[in-house]
């Protein structure tokens, strides 16, 4: 029987690869070897063998690991006179040793006339552990930085106390991990420039002003001056 790994075991990209399974056997008879099957029993190879040749056995097979995916694996003794044992319907294991990463950011990198506090939103390549996504883990250079949510492979959060005219650099860190475990490989870095203050648009009309009446003397004038007075409600 199979001792490791347990039924239901992640592998991720820190497990070891090649992986070690191993287990136990034991027959009333000498045990000749002990064979293995990654693949539901569609094929089967020769695991290393302590005790063979006596009734009782430990051994232990070095899988390279292939592509992700889920697996079920099987073991089986063969004795000398060559009687195979029927094997038991095996463990299931999960290989995923994909790591996340950042796929879309909003504001994008780089992007300029971002409205001051605004929502940043992050979404990564797959789901992400959300236990692993916090202030801590994602941080930004300035200012106010709170997380809103975070919900499958995207996380919100909320800035405050930004300037106009001001760039922002926000890090998302290896400390955020996917649902198997993987932490993201590198650190991915990405900054954005908030926009300018409003400034009003001056309205005139298309038509000189010729010929106004001077309310002060009513003279006839074409040269006046204009103040104009901006609020800051405007």
């Amino acid at each position: 029987s199979i001792t490791s790994p347990a039924s239901g075991a992640i592998l991720n990209v820190s497990s070891p690869n090649p992986y070690s399974i191993s287990g136990t056997a034991s027959d009333n008879a000498v045990i000749s070897r002990i064979e293995v099957s990654t693949n539901g029993g569609t094929s089967w190879n020769t695991a290393s063998c302590t005790g063979c040749g006596t009734a009782n056995a430990t051994w232990s097979y070095s899988w390279s690991l292939p592509v992700d995916g889920v697996y079920i694996l099987k073991s089986r003794a063969v004795d000398n006179a060559n009687n195979i044992e029927v094997p038991a319907v095996g463990i299931n294991i999960t290989n995923d040793r994909t790591v996340p990463a950042v796929s879309v950011t909003n504001p994008a990198n780089t992007a300029t006339g971002v409205a001051v506090n605004s929502s940043v939103i992050i979404t990564w390549s797959e789901s992400v552990n959300c236990s692993t996504v916090s202030t801590s883990t994602i941080t930004i250079n300035s200012g106010g930085w709170t997380m809103s949510s975070c919900t499958g492979n995207q996380a919100i959060f909320t800035t405050s106390g930004q300037t106009n005219l001001t760039g922002y650099t926000v890090t998302v860190t290896t400390g955020v991990r996917d649902l198997s475990g993987n932490s993201m490989g590198v650190n991915y870095i990405f900054s954005f420039t908030t926009a300018s203050a409003n400034i009003p648009s001056l309205y005139y009309p298309s038509s000189p002003y010729n010929n106004c009446m001077d309310p002060d003397t009513g003279d006839t004038r074409t040269d006046f001056t204009f103040k104009i007075i901006y609020k800051d409600t405007e």
